[in-house]
């Protein structure tokens, strides 16, 4: 699924500035925190992906003209802390295109091939995830979200799917 952001007018900019140091950098601060969460070079994959993540931020509740859920901003910090966690070749195989905000106000991360496909839903305090390989669809159990540690089994999928 491919997802426009939409327009700025669209966008709830109370709750974002930008750094007006370098235009290299994307950086966020979060009104009424300290949290300095978005700063990556948008050079490179990893930043690429960041931008792509703090972009999601502005949607407005019902965004989707559906009634969806804007994103808590947990839901963006442990996003942040699962892309870090990921290795440079595991984002290297991701797609910007395919990180989309749902209709409940999370964010799913897709990776997909002709070998199959993996699907990766961010929340506020859960991670889930199902993939498909060999025509054998897997519905991962929902996990509590730990920053220190992703699932094995999305790392490994990853990995069976795009460099096996």
């Amino acid at each position: 699924m491919i997802l426009d952001i939409p327009n700025i007018s669209d966008l709830d900019e109370s709750i974002i500035s930008n750094h007006p140091f370098s235009d290299t950098y994307q950086v966020a601060y979060v009104t009424g925190s300290d949290l300095n969460t978005f700063t990556e070079p948008v050079n490179t994959k990893r930043g690429m992906i960041s931008e792509r993540i703090f972009s999601l931020m502005f949607l407005k509740e019902n965004w989707d003209g559906d009634g969806a859920f804007n994103i808590d901003f947990k839901v963006f910090q442990n996003s942040k802390k699962f892309i870090n966690a990921l290795s440079d070749n595991i984002l290297d195989v991701l797609n910007e295109e395919e990180i989309t905000p749902t209709q409940y106000g999370t964010i799913v991360f897709e990776w997909e091939n002709k070998n199959g496909c993996i699907s990766v839903e961010i929340g506020a305090t859960e991670i889930g995830y199902f993939y498909e390989i060999d025509e054998k669809i897997i519905v991962g159990k929902p996990e509590k979200f730990n920053e220190n540690s992703i699932p094995k089994e999305i790392v490994s999928t990853i990995q069976k799917v795009f460099y096996s």
